[in-house]
């Protein structure tokens, strides 16, 4: 062991012949340079990590707890850090310090190669594909005795967005079983299961009989529903209207931006309103919340679109901002309406599942002719989603699936 430490911090480089997927590591001014085999499938053959990097993210049993939370106070760090020595033990690399001598870090291939950032390894796209008919239609009691096909309705709710489930049990409050496949359900102020049909004096428009264009549920909260389900309990043939229609905003903000850059623009900085100030209802209710229609990360990449006429409440901005940002909302109000539609009358079993924080959602107005339209309706949180779909695709596959933006936020 001497003998090795000695080497190593005399050559600063070894081969790691005995380590499968790696051909070496090195330190090179300071940082750790690990050369991955051409055969691991990565996009590059090199990564470099910076020793602040490293001594920030060690995994050492002193640094992380078996429950994956650091534990050493984070004012014990000072940068800047420099890598003087590494060394192999089994599938991982040691590291030492030249700041922190007595400190040895650990670091696994796999998290290394999953981590890198210099360059970036994973260079598959995030941006999900667009929603396209016809919509995928996946069996739910075939769904129910089979883990692969519960994984391939996660998947294709990451890229698609939209899934319709066929033949799910008509009886009430199923629709918590279905959604309980993914997570626990996520409450609202309208509560955990809701009854989707037309009243007379409704608490909310979605519970009458009249038009409602593409919008996104609940707005108004720092983290709106996620995943949305609509369970078809009855339609009656008798009933005029009352289809359901889905718009991708992501691929419609996209297409957006290149045929209007300047109110594109305008919608990514400018905060819109939203608001639900209900007093005479059960709960009462006051909840106002702004941000842009439609967030980028860094990259310049769409990660949410908040699109909701129906609750908008009013513009707080300045003069000269109020007068880009109405002509620009008017602008996306046509696009959005006038987008390419996925158009459905769900039937009596039908559950259709989607990501309230990516594709809108309306219907058509309708009128019952003394028959009944009965949907019930429930949410998911979108980060419990995501969790369970990654969780599902490594445990299944044993490998990590395209991180898709969800309209979460996450940059």
């Amino acid at each position: 062991k001497m003998a090795y430490n000695k080497l190593a911090r005399k050559s600063s480089y070894f081969l790691l012949q005995a380590l499968r997927g790696i051909s070496s590591a090195s330190v090179e001014g300071g940082r750790l340079v690990v050369s991955w085999d051409k055969s691991s499938a990565v996009s590059s053959t090199v990564s470099r990590y910076d020793g602040t990097w490293l001594r920030y993210n060690c995994l050492c049993s002193q640094c992380l707890s078996s429950s994956g939370q650091k534990m050493r106070p984070s004012y014990s760090l000072q940068p800047p850090y420099t890598v003087s020595e590494v060394g192999i033990k089994g599938k991982e690399l040691t590291v030492r310090w030249k700041e922190d001598l007595g400190h040895v870090g650990i670091f696994p291939l796999k998290m290394l190669k999953e981590n890198s950032y210099d360059p970036p390894l994973d260079t598959r796209s995030r941006q999900p594909p667009p929603l396209k008919e016809p919509v995928t239609k996946i069996s739910y009691p075939e769904m129910l005795n089979d883990e692969k096909l519960v994984l391939k309705w996660l998947q294709l709710l990451a890229e698609q967005g939209l899934v319709l489930l066929k033949n799910v049990p008509t009886d009430d409050g199923t629709v918590e079983k279905v959604l309980n496949l993914i997570a626990p359900i996520q409450k609202t102020i309208y509560g955990g299961v809701t009854d989707v049909k037309s009243a007379p004096e409704p608490i909310n428009v979605a519970y009458s009989n009249v038009f409602l264009e593409p919008h996104v549920d609940i707005p108004y909260m720092k983290s709106p529903p996620g995943l949305q389900f609509f369970h078809c309990l009855k339609f009656d043939s008798c009933v005029e209207g009352g289809e359901s229609f889905f718009v991708d905003s992501f691929h419609a903000a996209e297409e957006f931006r290149k045929a209007h850059p300047q109110d594109f623009a305008t919608l990514t900085t400018i905060p819109a309103t939203f608001q639900k100030v209900h007093y005479e209802r059960g709960r009462p209710v006051h909840m106002v919340y702004r941000k842009p229609h439609i967030e980028l990360n860094e990259e310049g990449e769409i990660i949410a679109v908040t699109w909701s006429p129906i609750v908008e409440g009013y513009l707080q901005t300045t003069p000269d901002k109020e007068s880009m940002y109405y002509p620009a909302h008017y602008s996306f109000a046509q696009w959005i309406n006038t987008f390419d539609k996925v158009i459905i009358r769900l039937q009596p079993g039908d559950t259709i599942v989607f990501n309230n924080l990516r594709i809108l959602h309306g219907r058509n107005g309708f009128r019952l002719n003394d028959g009944m339209r009965h949907f019930q309706s429930a949410y998911v949180n979108i980060d419990e989603f995501k969790s369970e779909y990654i969780y599902k695709s490594i445990t299944q596959t044993g490998e990590m699936p395209i991180s898709y933006h969800v309209g979460n936020q996450n940059h």
